[in-house]
């Protein structure tokens, strides 16, 4: 389930405004019809804030899409168009490991 979507720009000034775990939440209990738990809550703002500031060291365009997915847990894939390719930030090892045996299958 998609529980947010925009660009760099919009991304870091959510976080910044304290909005990003408001936003995340609401789109939660939209999909799931139910409130999470605090502790998800939590967990949520402490990525986001992590992740802002690999977004804003990194210097990735305002442009760049963000995407969150709800998958059971929470992970950001970052959609890019630029001739690079597509840069995929992970905190979790094993889904690290799974994403890179996929992206490596073809």
């Amino acid at each position: 389930m998609i529980i947010y979507s925009s660009n760099a720009l919009a991304f870091r000034e959510s976080v910044d405004n304290n909005q990003i775990t408001v936003q995340i939440e609401e789109a939660f209990i939209k999909g799931m019809g139910k409130k999470p738990n605090q502790g998800e809550v939590r967990a949520w703002n402490n990525s986001m804030q992590f992740m802002e500031k690999i977004i804003r060291n990194s210097k990735v365009a305002d442009d760049c899409g963000i995407l969150i997915e709800y998958n059971k847990n929470i992970y950001i894939i970052l959609m890019s168009r630029g001739m690079k390719g597509c840069y995929v930030y992970c905190r979790d090892q094993e889904l690290m490991n799974y994403l890179c045996s996929r992206a490596n299958s073809n």
